[in-house]
């Protein structure tokens, strides 16, 4: 059996991801839904990484992803003009491991996947202040602190993990 390489996107209808990976699993697809832990008014639940979306492939390529369109729980196949939308083997597993790894607690932030820690000295990488340097003061989920001297005064200013490079 030849099996294809790469995943499609599927874009769900409202809330229906998982009604729409049980839908396509039945039908002998290959389905991957990326669900990551969430903290809601003090409550702890599993969402999706990415809300109303899902990675799917035939089992073979002599599979038809005619099904898939009127599937339930699917709205339509994510499409880049008459193209579908692929995702590579490695990108698919590196989201799924993510996942992972979060919902198990072993990542809790992106900072930490980028390797960036309290005290570290940060090259700017981006934006206004490309090429600057600076010392981390505080991480976050999502966003980092770094302390920089501007204009002969110390300041600290948020950046994206992906915005700076360890020196």
């Amino acid at each position: 059996m030849d099996t294809p390489t790469g995943w499609y996107v599927a874009y769900t209808k409202p809330k229906s991801e998982l009604i729409a990976q049980e839908n396509l699993e039945r039908q002998g697809y290959q389905v991957r839904l990326a669900m990551v832990r969430k903290v809601v008014r003090r409550r702890v639940g599993i969402e999706p990484l990415f809300p109303r979306y899902l990675f799917f492939r035939p089992e073979s390529a002599q599979q038809s992803l005619s099904p898939v369109r009127s599937t339930v729980g699917v709205s339509s196949i994510v499409r880049f003009g008459v193209e579908l939308a692929m995702l590579p083997d490695d990108r698919c597993q590196a989201i799924m491991d993510y996942a992972q790894a979060q919902q198990e607690g072993g990542v809790e932030s992106i900072a930490q996947l980028e390797g960036l820690t309290v005290g570290q000295k940060v090259l700017i990488k981006t934006g206004p202040f490309v090429g600057l340097e600076g010392l981390i003061s505080r991480v976050a989920k999502d966003r980092i602190l770094v302390l920089m001297s501007l204009l002969g005064k110390d300041q600290t200013l948020r950046f994206d993990p992906v915005d700076l490079s360890s020196i």
